[in-house]
């Protein structure tokens, strides 16, 4: 059937994206008020008064201010082209390019899985509302996506996938936690090479402004309180155990965290510590378990749902169907409310996430191995044991 073709689904692919371009861009120019595109504008013409004005911009914290620019400032340097354009045509030059970055991660991951374009379909249905809400809102969320799943893909390569998660990290630090995975697997060269380049990048960021350095180190100190329990912007459970757990919040929090935690080790041990389960698991539970985590962070699920739907695409499909179902402004606006509320979201992830890899884990399929050659995932029946390389 035409329909099934892979001509056909590329080509249906990539007409729909382009359209989901021209109206998130229409949709960005309507916009009057805020939207966090508009930090990055300011904080690129203090780069450019840094560079090539008087050297007289403030990067001080401003108490008053509930958003300044919360990455490492050598990020300031990706915006000063935009800050030389007006800001309407900035605005939506930026939508465009989240969408580049958002392709990007979904294309790389579909050629590391090897995954059909139907399959592909599937990555798309979990995660385009996710990108949707960052491009509509100017966030950063596609290009960290983007990162982090290079630093996953770029494993067996230290060169490369140390310095993608530094990267990563200097826009939110806590891709920092995934350094375990080559700690266990004894891999010094690859962690030498993210804490290197991560320390290269905050090198380089003071060098360009000193205050600048100092006011994004302050801002990470005080990171965890940026939201108040009330608050249904941050959809992890963090925050939905706040909001509902009240004092007990960050027990529950925890607790489930060590449960996961323990969970997922048993199911990397179950897949004989295979690279890309690791990855897989680590990426799905950043954004459940982030201290700040917004509806956008969930773009990371690209690679997870690349994994799943190689090994169980039937299911995958239900759990990104159940993803799009409960993204913000897809289902009505007062089931929408409960769902924000009780974090719902986190826990369809969780939940489908606990039981597609509780059922691999059950039956005898083979594992994914990552190859060092040809940067794609190969199917075999044993993988690497946690030796360094």
């Amino acid at each position: 059937m035409i329909l099934r073709s892979p001509r056909f689904l590329s080509w249906s692919r990539d007409l729909f994206l382009f359209i989901v371009v021209l109206l998130a861009v229409n949709k960005s120019l309507k916009i009057a008020g805020y939207s966090d595109f508009d930090v990055y504008y300011d904080y690129g013409k203090k780069m450019v008064d840094v560079f090539w004005g008087t050297g007289q911009a403030h990067f001080g914290v401003d108490p008053v201010n509930t958003s300044p620019f919360r990455y490492a400032p050598i990020w300031g340097i990706l915006f000063v082209p935009f800050a030389l354009l007006p800001h309407e045509a900035a605005r939506a030059v930026w939508v465009v390019i989240q969408w580049v970055f958002y392709e990007r991660a979904l294309g790389r991951t579909k050629e590391f899985f090897r995954l059909s374009y139907g399959q592909e379909w599937i990555l798309l249905l979990g995660t385009l509302r996710f990108a949707w809400d960052c491009s509509s809102i100017g966030q950063i969320s596609c290009l960290f996506a983007w990162l982090a799943i290079e630093a996953a893909i770029h494993f067996k390569d230290w060169k490369k996938g140390g310095p993608y998660l530094a990267l990563a990290a200097s826009i939110k630090l806590h891709p920092l936690v995934l350094l375990g995975i080559p700690l266990f697997k004894k891999r010094w060269t690859w962690v030498s090479a993210a804490l290197g380049a991560l320390a290269i990048t905050l090198l380089a960021s003071w060098l360009i402004h000193a205050q600048a350095f100092e006011s994004y180190v302050a801002l990470l100190r005080y990171s965890t309180h940026v939201l108040s329990p009330d608050t249904i912007g941050n959809q992890s459970f963090y925050g939905a155990f706040l909001r509902v757990g009240g004092e007990n919040g960050p027990a529950l929090f925890y607790s489930l965290l060590a449960v996961s935690a323990a969970l997922c080790f048993q199911f990397w041990k179950k897949s004989a510590w295979d690279d890309a389960a690791a990855w897989m698991l680590g990426l799905a539970m950043l954004p459940l378990f982030g201290m700040l985590t917004w509806k956008n962070t969930y773009v990371l699920y690209l690679f997870p749902l690349g994994y799943l739907v190689r090994r169980m695409p039937k299911s995958t499909f239900a759990l990104a169907a159940a993803f799009a179902l409960l993204s913000q402004g897809v289902i009505g606006r007062d089931l929408n409310a409960i769902s924000l509320h009780y974090g719902f979201l986190p826990w369809v992830a969780w939940i489908g996430m606990m039981a597609i890899c509780g059922w691999i884990w059950l039956r005898p399929h083979p594992v994914l191995i990552l190859n060092s050659t040809s940067g794609v995932a190969t199917t075999g029946t044993t993988a690497s044991t946690p030796t360094g390389t």
